[in-house]
Protein backbone atom coordinates (compact mmCIF):
# COMPACT_ATOMS: atom_id res chain seq x y z
CA UNK A 1 0.00 0.00 0.00
CA UNK A 2 1.80 3.30 -1.04
CA UNK A 3 0.80 6.88 1.20
CA UNK A 4 -0.12 9.19 -1.18
CA UNK A 5 -0.22 12.78 0.41
CA UNK A 6 -1.25 15.87 -0.61
CA UNK A 7 2.07 17.14 -1.90
CA UNK A 8 4.62 16.04 0.85
CA UNK A 9 8.03 16.07 -0.82
CA UNK A 10 10.96 13.63 0.38
CA UNK A 11 13.74 15.86 -1.16
CA UNK A 12 12.11 19.06 0.56
CA UNK A 13 11.17 18.11 3.65
CA UNK A 14 10.73 21.99 4.70
CA UNK A 15 8.79 22.81 1.87
CA UNK A 16 5.52 24.24 3.00
CA UNK A 17 5.80 23.00 6.40
CA UNK A 18 3.83 24.75 8.68
CA UNK A 19 5.42 25.47 11.94
CA UNK A 20 3.09 27.83 13.87
CA UNK A 21 0.87 24.34 15.00
CA UNK A 22 -0.37 25.24 19.06
CA UNK A 23 -3.10 27.60 20.46
CA UNK A 24 -2.41 31.28 20.31
CA UNK A 25 -0.67 33.16 23.43
CA UNK A 26 -3.68 33.76 25.75
CA UNK A 27 -3.28 37.46 26.60
CA UNK A 28 -3.81 38.32 23.26
CA UNK A 29 -7.08 38.37 24.09
CA UNK A 30 -7.52 40.27 27.19
CA UNK A 31 -9.59 43.32 26.79
CA UNK A 32 -7.83 46.71 27.68
CA UNK A 33 -8.46 47.62 30.77
CA UNK A 34 -7.25 44.01 32.30
CA UNK A 35 -4.01 44.53 29.88
CA UNK A 36 -3.07 47.57 31.48
CA UNK A 37 -4.07 46.73 35.13
CA UNK A 38 -2.51 43.23 35.13
CA UNK A 39 -0.49 42.53 38.05
CA UNK A 40 -1.58 46.27 39.70
CA UNK A 41 -4.95 45.85 41.10
CA UNK A 42 -5.00 47.42 44.59
CA UNK A 43 -8.05 45.54 46.37
CA UNK A 44 -10.88 43.17 44.93
CA UNK A 45 -14.20 44.27 46.57
CA UNK A 46 -17.09 41.23 46.92
CA UNK A 47 -20.29 43.50 46.49
CA UNK A 48 -22.27 39.80 46.80
CA UNK A 49 -21.59 36.57 46.45
CA UNK A 50 -20.39 36.35 42.83
CA UNK A 51 -19.86 39.68 42.26
CA UNK A 52 -16.36 40.98 42.19
CA UNK A 53 -15.05 44.40 41.96
CA UNK A 54 -11.55 44.81 41.07
CA UNK A 55 -10.11 48.65 41.29
CA UNK A 56 -6.26 48.91 40.21
CA UNK A 57 -3.65 51.39 41.03
CA UNK A 58 -5.03 53.68 38.22
CA UNK A 59 -7.96 53.74 39.49
CA UNK A 60 -9.72 51.56 36.98
CA UNK A 61 -12.46 49.63 37.83
CA UNK A 62 -13.72 45.74 36.81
Amino acid sequence: MAFISSGYNPDKPMHDRITDIGPRYYEEFYPPVIKKNKGKWLYHEILEPGIVVHVAESGDEL
